[in-house]
């Protein structure tokens, strides 16, 4: 399915201009059938990786504080994707709803 949805590409933009502001990115992933919002970022060195953590770990992003570490290479995520994984368009567009009210309230 990808990025369908604006608010998922958007979201994906401001995330990549925040973490760009850190170093070269070679890869990033937005897990948007993950219940807690995973965003994978592969730098071209790793200090900057570090430093991307020591920026990124506590801030506040759409009235949301975020939780930033490095990957040690366990997949911890992939379970909780799958479960998502049999989402049709309207499930997503309720999650995204549900997603965006909830921002809304915390502002």
């Amino acid at each position: 399915k990808g990025l369908k949805h604006p608010l998922w590409q958007e979201l994906s933009d401001d995330v990549f201009a925040g973490v760009e502001a850190v170093g070269p990115v070679e890869h990033m992933k937005l897990m948007h059938r993950h219940p807690r919002g995973i965003v994978r970022v592969r730098f071209k060195h790793a200090r900057d990786a570090a430093r991307c953590v020591g920026s990124m770990d506590g801030r506040f992003f759409g009235g949301r504080r975020l939780e930033a570490e490095l990957w040690d290479g366990v997949d911890k995520h992939a379970e909780k994707i799958a479960l998502g994984a049999n989402e049709d368009d309207e499930d997503e567009e309720r999650r995204l709803e549900m997603f965006m009210k909830e921002a809304e309230e915390e502002e």
